[in-house]
């Protein structure tokens, strides 16, 4: 998993270079709300509320350049990681009622597959474009 929250950055990276200025996005909802889910504060600066849902659709919504979209993409991914490292084992397996019911680890498991798809896609839209993939050079 934590391969695969490095490589997302990167793929972030790509993403931000390929797309115009008004199709570039980032998945807020993941990287910051997830982690709320399992009882860990989004970082204050996003304006994310673990309550109330709107407040990620809020954070998602807003324009950004380029710039700052590869600022927010680097401090999501850092916390999310720093969330997956600092849980601990114990707590993996404690119940969560988020899509149904799961566990932390099963809420791991699908923020890591999930960002898996969004890898493939930036992959797929790099090579279209003719990008160089960061981690191919």
């Amino acid at each position: 998993m934590r391969l695969t929250l490095r490589l997302g950055t990167l793929a972030g990276r790509v993403l931000v270079l390929i797309q115009p200025l008004g199709a570039q996005t980032r998945e807020g909802v993941m990287g910051d709300f997830l982690p709320s889910a399992m009882g860990i504060a989004p970082p204050a600066s996003t304006g994310i509320d673990a309550r109330d849902y709107k407040t990620a659709e809020a954070f998602e919504k807003r324009t950004l350049t380029r710039d700052q979209i590869i600022a927010e993409l680097e401090k999501s991914f850092a916390f999310v990681q720093a969330s997956m490292a600092g849980m601990p084992d114990a707590k993996l397996d404690s119940p969560l009622e988020v899509f149904g019911e799961t566990t932390n680890r099963g809420l791991w498991l699908s923020t890591t597959t999930h960002l898996h798809e969004h890898m493939g896609q930036l992959i797929a839209s790099a090579r279209s474009n003719t990008v160089t993939r960061p981690w191919s050079k």
